[in-house]
């Protein structure tokens, strides 16, 4: 969960919403606390009054263990929720740090008792709303259905699917973000329904858009051409990726399993469709 705040701080910075320099100490908390030094951030945010001031003290009580006061943390995030007045960037950073941390908690029961009666997902649907082509609304999203895709009755699982599926048809941002929705989605396919036709299209989506980690990337790749390998029987679909691979990737040590599976397809005249 750290991570993903740290990521998108970063973010925030990287598109000018926060700025990149310590232009103001407000901006010097937020920056510092993205670099990981909690104890500076702490020191200078409470020292101001300010939304961005107020985002960085309820990170550092919630993730600090030097500082940590999860109540405390909660509660800061929450306030910024409800003031009409809080700039947007801070706003999606407040509600989705809120209602992850209160689904994570109530995952844990007897960690925070408090955190039982809190509604995490009226943030995410009020997020999804809101900012739907946000960084933070694609996280939402999958953070929001991943509990609904456990559920035992079927109804809800497709009905969950095709929300997944209605997002990311009907983004209109930067096609970019949706590469984590993707990702989940298939393997999400893949567990819950066994769809490997699916997810395959899932993964295939994600690939075309463009995964920023290379390790993430290769193995993608990968997984893709045997999906279409193993479980489709789409000779002709297998062999397009297998090829992508060793072109993409000639350096991978999957090249010599690559080469084999490549050959078993040609060896196998007969095809399959």
């Amino acid at each position: 969960m750290k991570t993903l705040i740290h990521l998108l701080i970063l973010f925030l910075i990287s598109s000018g919403t926060i700025a990149s320099a310590d232009s103001t100490p407000v901006d010097a908390a937020l920056k510092a606390y993205a670099d990981g030094d909690y104890s500076k951030a702490f020191k200078i945010a409470q020292r101001l009054d300010s939304p961005k001031a107020k985002l960085v003290v309820a990170l550092v009580k919630l993730f600090s263990e030097r500082y940590q006061d999860i109540g405390m943390g909660l509660s800061g995030l929450k306030k910024l929720i409800d003031d009409s007045k809080t700039p947007p960037g801070v706003w999606r950073q407040a509600a989705l740090t809120y209602a992850r941390t209160v689904q994570l908690m109530q995952r844990r029961k007897g960690l925070y008792s408090a955190a039982d009666n809190m509604d995490f997902s009226k943030i995410y649907l009020e997020l999804l709303k809101k900012f739907p082509e946000s960084p933070e609304s694609c996280r939402a999203m999958v953070y929001l259905t991943e509990d609904r895709l456990a559920s035992k009755t079927p109804a809800t699982v497709n009905e969950t699917f095709d929300m997944i599926e209605n997002y990311c048809k009907n983004f209109k941002g930067n096609r970019k973000l949706l590469v984590p929705v993707y990702l989940f989605a298939a393997n999400e396919y893949i567990y819950r329904k066994q769809d490997y036709k699916a997810a395959a299209e899932c993964m295939n989506k994600a690939y075309k858009i463009g995964i920023m980690s290379p390790r993430l990337k290769e193995g993608m790749l990968f997984r893709l051409a045997r999906t279409f390998d193993l479980k489709l029987h789409n000779r002709k679909q297998a062999e397009k990726y297998y090829r992508e691979f060793l072109k993409e990737y000639p350096q991978s040590s999957r090249i010599p399993a690559v080469k084999r599976y490549l050959r078993a397809l040609q060896d196998d005249k007969g095809g399959r469709k």
